[in-house]
């Protein structure tokens, strides 16, 4: 079917405003000329009589009144009909529509719309959001294989594919969707506008090509000189990490974070703001310890659970138990401010933890500006699943970091930086912004 959708008249998109992707409108009933023309028969009619009356009286102006207002209502009426052929369309709701139906989205069956993928979309100031609900039809397999389509009808940059769940408010069924997010403008980073409270997804993109999977070992070394973004990328990490929900006797319990910031920096004031637990977060080595005891701890407690489970290929949070992280800031800080036996310990207890992180869905996040060999224990670096830095690294970070100096170019933009998912080979990416309060209700 080739659709004729152009020369319609476009309405403009609010920022933030779902708009679905539906061809029903060019499947309206048509409205018929002579189908209004007969009903407003009443006014032709009284118009013309009343302007021959008027003419043979001698009222020739008033005649010619008369007659002029049959005209006009004669012209409104072809106006009428003519726009109520041609359906409204905003920008980018016109694209997708042609994309539907360029791509088999859609199944015509005599002159009539028998079905269609479900599609809406949502325009903010520097992306646009699509989803693709799988609905159980015909449509739903390619749900998640359509950004290379939409990324070139759009002609804009995918940057995140996501999957996501409605909340079914108002008596409707909670549906599943794929989220596609473009930029507007090739190589800016993504701003995000919208974040779920709640997600049971277990795990979340943080841009293309970059997912954490909270199934498999999520334990990572961020790396970046100040200014380069690490802000960006972490804070985004720690938002989508305590979305994420697990359910266990009807009841969604989030995950858990734990925080160390021996420099007090913006972390521990997040922490502060936030709410979090007193004991969940701390500065001091004795505080770092009574942390670190605390989530060792917990180790051997989800250990005892997983060996008497008889389930196969699971993890502690298929079993209901919520996901923990723990975060250390300023990592090389902390470290040098130990003194050896202190530091033995305390790299012991972090080791534990990274070895049986997957199993017990439990992951440690270390943060450095630059690491070295003398700050960060070899053992408990090989075992960090994924390598973020943010900005250029020298070939001594590069090296450390990926096990390589022969890397992706990437700009010198805010946010630019470079990842290592299960010691694979390094990708670029962009770490997303924050535009304000993110969090959806």
């Amino acid at each position: 079917m080739m659709l004729n959708i152009f020369g319609r008249r476009e309405l403009n998109n609010e920022f933030g405003v779902w708009y679905s992707a539906s061809l029903q409108p060019l499947f309206t009933p048509d409205v018929h000329f002579f189908g209004m023309l007969r009903h407003y028969s009443w006014v032709f009619s009284t118009c013309f009589v009343g302007g021959l009356i008027l003419g043979a009286i001698g009222h020739s102006f008033m005649m010619m009144i008369a007659w002029l207002v049959a005209l006009c209502l004669f012209g409104f009426l072809v106006r009428k009909a003519v726009l109520a052929r041609k359906p409204k369309f905003r920008p980018i709701q016109k694209d997708l529509v042609i994309y539907k139906d360029d791509n088999g989205l859609v199944q015509v069956s005599d002159g009539g719309l028998e079905s269609e993928a479900v599609i809406y979309y949502a325009e903010y100031p520097r992306q646009v959001d699509v989803r693709y609900f799988k609905t159980g039809d015909r449509y739903q397999a390619g749900a998640d294989k359509q950004g290379e389509l939409l990324e070139a009808v759009l002609g804009m940059e995918l940057v995140r594919q996501s999957d996501g769940v409605t909340k079914g408010e108002g008596g409707k069924k909670p549906m599943q969707y794929v989220q596609y997010t473009f930029n507007k403008q090739r190589g800016e980073h993504e701003v995000v506008s919208a974040l779920p409270v709640e997600d049971d997804a277990m795990k979340f993109d943080v841009s293309r090509g970059f997912t954490v999977d909270l199934r498999k070992n999520y334990s990572q070394l961020v790396s970046g000189a100040s200014g380069a973004g690490k802000s960006y990328y972490t804070y985004y990490y720690l938002t989508r990490f305590i979305s994420q929900t697990v359910t266990s006797d009807g009841i969604a319990r989030h995950a858990e974070l734990f925080a160390i910031d021996p420099k007090m920096s913006d972390l521990y004031k997040l922490c502060q703001v936030t709410g979090m637990p007193r004991e969940h977060y701390g500065s001091t080595n004795a505080e770092a310890f009574a942390i670190a005891k605390r989530f060792r701890a917990e180790v051997d407690r989800r250990k005892e659970i997983y060996n008497k489970s008889t389930a196969f290929d699971t993890v502690v949070a298929d079993l209901g138990l919520p996901p923990l992280l723990l975060v250390i800031e300023e990592f090389s800080s902390l470290i040098t401010s130990m003194d050896k036996k202190q530091r033995a310990d305390f790299e012991a207890m972090l080791m534990q933890i990274v070895q049986m992180g997957r199993q017990l869905s439990m992951g440690l996040l270390i943060v450095m500006q630059s690491p070295k060999s003398e700050d960060l224990n070899t053992s408990i670096r090989a075992n960090l699943a994924t390598a973020v830095h943010l900005g250029v690294p020298t070939p001594q970070v590069a090296q450390m970091m990926f096990g390589t100096s022969d890397l992706p170019a990437i700009g010198s933009e805010k946010g630019a930086g470079l990842v290592s998912l299960e010691k694979g080979a390094p990708i670029k990416f962009r770490a997303p912004e924050f535009g304000g309060d993110v969090f959806s209700t």
